[in-house]
């Protein structure tokens, strides 16, 4: 029932006028190193006071690791800064780790059941990896 009151709002919110939120835009299939860096974006539209978190996306729904300006995770790698002037939110990590590879979510929270949702995918390689497809690559110790 809660649901649909928020829905109601939601329509009622556009039908008076008010736009609903919308992602406009997120950083592309991100492939990286270890130990490299990556800035995850997410530019918003029509956002008024609905909060956007970046969500690392896992078997049990995922992790939370921002709301809004503000980092939720406190591994010391990650920052999460706002720019108002282009309504992006971007998620960096930094000295990325194997286990940092994955989907990344930002999401508009609408409600505790309705978000709009955008997805990026992180690869990052084993530093021995780097060169492994490269096959006229040469190794200095010969």
């Amino acid at each position: 029932m809660n649901s649909q009151i928020v829905a109601l709002l939601v329509i009622l919110g556009v039908s008076l006028g008010q736009k609903t939120p919308s992602i406009s835009s997120i950083t592309p299939h991100q492939i990286k190193d270890a130990k490299e860096s990556v800035d995850l974006q997410c530019s918003v539209l029509n956002l008024s006071d609905f909060p956007v978190i970046w969500k690392k996306k896992s078997q049990s729904g995922g992790i939370i690791l921002s709301s809004g300006e503000y980092l939720i995770d406190r591994d010391s790698r990650y920052d999460i800064l706002y720019d108002k002037s282009s309504s992006t939110f971007t998620l960096k990590i930094k000295d990325l780790e194997e286990s940092d590879a994955g989907t990344y979510q930002c999401q508009i929270l609408l409600s505790a059941v309705y978000q709009i949702t955008a997805e990026v995918e992180l690869q990052v390689r084993r530093a021995s990896d780097k060169y492994s497809h490269n096959p006229t690559q040469s190794s200095e110790s010969e």
